[in-house]
């Protein structure tokens, strides 16, 4: 696997597998054991139990996590410099975070195609390599 998918449920004519990131899981061991393990073989634990059909974070799987004794994340929480500095992601930054884009996404703001902004504040995303002047726009 690659990019920021740390582990993958899979169901191939009727074959189930489970799939993992090795550069995320090398990086930052902490973060994925036990807990992104958990999290896909619960959906193999779902998928046994109630079939086909049923959302894949939905409520099945939220209490399956939980009887397991796990929150019931969909995402797991490396930190963005550390995904820039493994995955070949650029570091962006905003008023209250850092934030790692994709090769594909930094081109797009590169290329003056697309400018992507923060969900939690809203501001617009800067390389973190750059400064803010007057009014949030790079120097």
């Amino acid at each position: 696997m690659r990019g920021r998918s740390a582990g993958q449920w899979r169901l191939r004519q009727g074959q189930e597998s489970l799939h993992f990131n090795e550069r995320l899981f090398a990086a930052d061991p902490g973060q994925h054991m036990p807990d992104t393990v958990a999290h896909e073989v619960a959906h193999s634990v779902v998928y046994r139990c109630h079939g086909r059909g049923k959302r894949p974070h939905g409520p099945e799987w939220r209490a399956v996590m939980k009887y397991l004794g796990f929150e019931p994340r969909v995402t797991h929480e490396t930190s963005p410099e550390l995904l820039a500095r493994i995955l070949n992601h650029h570091l962006y930054r905003c008023a209250c975070r850092s934030h790692a884009l994709g090769p594909r996404q930094h081109q797009q703001v590169h290329r003056g195609k697309r400018d992507y902004r923060c969900r939690l504040c809203g501001e617009r995303l800067i390389r973190a390599d750059q400064t803010a002047g007057p009014g949030g726009r790079e120097k």
